[in-house]
């Protein structure tokens, strides 16, 4: 199915509060916001973020989705087979997080042999169609934890390939089975996942200190060079994953188009697959490309980061495989 034609048609599949989405849409996004609020603490980015980063970002980049790709060759690799963009791009920036805190952290969370699964998140939207808000699945994730593409239930659900891990998550539209959320629970969880309510600095500040972000939005990228522009869509749920804020890219840049930039680039991800045509790639500065990426200015950015945004940031868990019962009764040294 071409969801990118649905898309530009107006069909919605994320939630998003704001003008011109169907007043149903907002009541649904505003009931799980709600929710979202009751359900964490302190559900706002500022209530958390440490006033000492403030400005650690500026005149920097962050790449750091690099870890994810070489922790796994299929990272950022996917094409959504149903209106489950919110849970695809929740998925993707959790397995991000997993690996950033493996490798740069040093914490030691247990090798990616799984990549994390859309089917827990989007079997929480509670309604048989398509779509739902950024705050129904990231309530999940904080609430359950991190779902992974494995077998569960003792291999009753094989949720390995990702067209069956999206195809169960569709089916369980009123939640996954019980044996599902308790294996979930035994993992890890995502300790940070708040409401974004700061300025365009704090954007960068996130990406530079580890974070990804999660956007709903009315808006996409186009093509590039490999800056695009913003074009209108229906409600989609896509990922921040990096930025670019240096003078060596801005030369780069003016080298390669002969356009002059005076403002930080922002590298984002598709849930699509390789949808559009990025060219003049820096890979030198940027290293390989996530398939789906694609890349607007600060300001195009921050256009979309205020129709609703989620910061995704540290990973609690995954730090070893269940150990065997040795009858011991206590911690053997």
């Amino acid at each position: 199915m071409n969801f990118q034609k649905h898309y530009e048609a107006g069909s919605h599949y994320c939630f998003v509060d704001v003008d011109g989405v169907p007043g149903w849409m907002r009541k649904i996004e505003a009931r799980a916001l709600a929710e979202f609020t009751f359900n964490v603490d302190n559900p706002a980015l500022s209530n958390v973020f440490p006033s000492e980063l403030y400005g650690t970002g500026k005149g920097k980049r962050a790449t750091n989705y690099r870890y994810y790709t070489k922790a796994h060759t299929d990272a950022w690799k996917m094409s959504q087979s149903y209106g489950n963009c919110t849970a695809v791009s929740l998925a993707e920036l959790m397995g991000a997080s997993w690996e950033f805190d493996r490798v740069v952290k040093g914490e030691a969370h247990i090798p990616m042999e799984y990549r994390p699964g859309s089917a827990l998140y989007y079997a929480a939207r509670g309604h048989r169609g398509q779509g739902m808000a950024l705050s129904t699945a990231g309530n999940c994730a904080v609430k359950v934890g991190i779902s992974l593409r494995k077998p569960y239930c003792n291999g009753e659900y094989d949720l390995t390939d990702e067209n069956v891990d999206e195809a169960y998550g569709n089916k369980w539209y009123r939640g996954a089975p019980d044996c599902v959320v308790d294996e979930v629970k035994t993992g890890g969880k995502i300790a940070t996942y708040k409401r974004f309510d700061g300025d365009d600095q704090t954007v960068l500040d996130t990406l530079y200190n580890g974070a990804f972000l999660h956007n709903g939005s009315t808006n996409t990228g186009g093509d590039g060079d490999p800056v695009g522009r913003l074009k209108r869509i229906g409600g989609h749920a896509q990922g921040i994953i990096g930025y670019d804020d240096t003078d060596e890219f801005r030369e780069f840049y003016q080298e390669k188009t002969g356009k002059r930039l005076r403002e930080a680039v922002v590298i984002w991800d598709q849930t699509w697959g390789n949808w559009n045509s990025v060219s003049n790639w820096p890979e030198h500065l940027w290293g390989e490309k996530p398939e789906g990426a694609w890349v607007i200015t600060l300001s195009d950015t921050m256009k979309m980061v205020r129709q609703g945004t989620y910061v995704c940031w540290d990973v609690l868990g995954f730090i070893l495989d269940n150990l065997p019962n040795w009858g011991a009764t206590e911690v053997l040294g």
